[in-house]
C-alpha cells in the first residue's frame, strides 16, 4: 500500500506552491512512462505510468524482482528515474526536496 501524507507541503521549495497545511487533502500522484536501471546493464522499470488521485490506495502486487521496491524507491527519490517523471500535484520529485518527501510516503510491506 502507498499513500502520501498531507505533509507535502514541506517538500516544495518557496518558489513553487502545491498546497498549504490549511488544505487538508491529499496530492495527486502521476507517474509518467519511466524507466530506471540502477546500472546500464539492465533495466528494472520500463515505461510504468500509474496515476493514484489524493486520498487513494494502491498496492503494487507482483513476483520477486518485478520492481515493486524499486518504484517505492523511486517515489521516495532514493534514486532519481532514468527517463519520463513523477509528479506530486504537477510538480516532478525531482524539484522537490528529498529530505522533506521521505516523512509524506507510507507503505507496508
Amino acid at each position: 500500500m502507498y499513500t502520501l501524507h498531507q505533509q507535502i507541503h514541506t517538500c516544495v521549495p518557496e518558489h513553487k506552491q502545491v498546497i498549504t497545511g490549511s488544505d487538508h487533502r491529499f496530492p495527486s500522484l502521476a507517474v509518467q512512462d519511466v524507466h530506471f536501471g540502477y546500472t546500464g546493464e539492465r533495466e528494472v522499470v520500463g515505461g510504468v505510468s500509474l496515476s493514484v488521485e489524493p486520498g487513494q490506495s494502491i498496492a503494487l502486487v507482483g513476483p520477486s524482482g518485478s520492481g515493486k521496491s524499486t518504484i517505492l524507491k523511486l517515489l521516495m527519490r532514493l534514486y532519481d528515474v532514468n527517463s519520463g517523471s513523477i509528479l506530486l500535484d504537477g510538480i516532478d520529485t525531482r524539484d522537490l526536496q528529498q529530505v522533506s518527501l521521505h516523512p509524506s510516503c507510507h507503505f507496508i510491506c
